[in-house]
């Protein structure tokens, strides 16, 4: 989602409508969390992309400085990449598999399992709801 909010060339195929959806959930006070993996995800297709590259960096660094100041629309959640973190990741979080029957049977990538894990620890003491807003099928199967 953050890919088509962001209007990446070769990833915006649906940005009009995603924008519009996040507006509308902007107007429920929803509360958006970007996953460190999502960050580091949507930089590299950032660098890879085709078309105006610098424009799409440029919309990637001003959310990220949102992010930082806790400005709607988003939040950065601190993420310990720690002994706990990785044991969930190699675990496969909560999709019934580990990480290597993943992989090896392409049904998920590390950075899908590893934004599983980041769920689970921001699901850890809040009442609230929390889903991932994905256009990946694959992933969106498991949240």
């Amino acid at each position: 989602m953050l890919l088509e909010f962001l209007d990446v060339p070769g990833h915006n195929g649906q940005h009009a409508e995603i924008t519009a959806e996040m507006e509308r959930r902007i107007a429920h006070n929803v509360t958006f969390v970007l996953p460190v993996t999502t960050i580091i995800e949507t930089g590299n297709h950032i660098a890879q992309c085709s078309g105006d590259r610098r424009g799409a960096a440029k919309r990637f660094v001003r959310a990220l400085e949102l992010a930082r100041t806790a400005e709607p629309p988003w939040i950065v959640r601190d993420v310990a990449w720690n002994g706990e973190f990785l044991e969930r990741f190699v675990e496969g979080a909560s999709t019934g598999s580990d990480l290597l029957t993943h992989l090896s049977n392409k049904t998920l990538g590390s950075g899908d399992v590893a934004i599983l894990v980041e769920r689970e620890q921001f699901k850890k003491g809040i009442a609230a709801t929390v889903e991932i807003w994905t256009l990946d099928q694959k992933l969106r199967s498991f949240s």
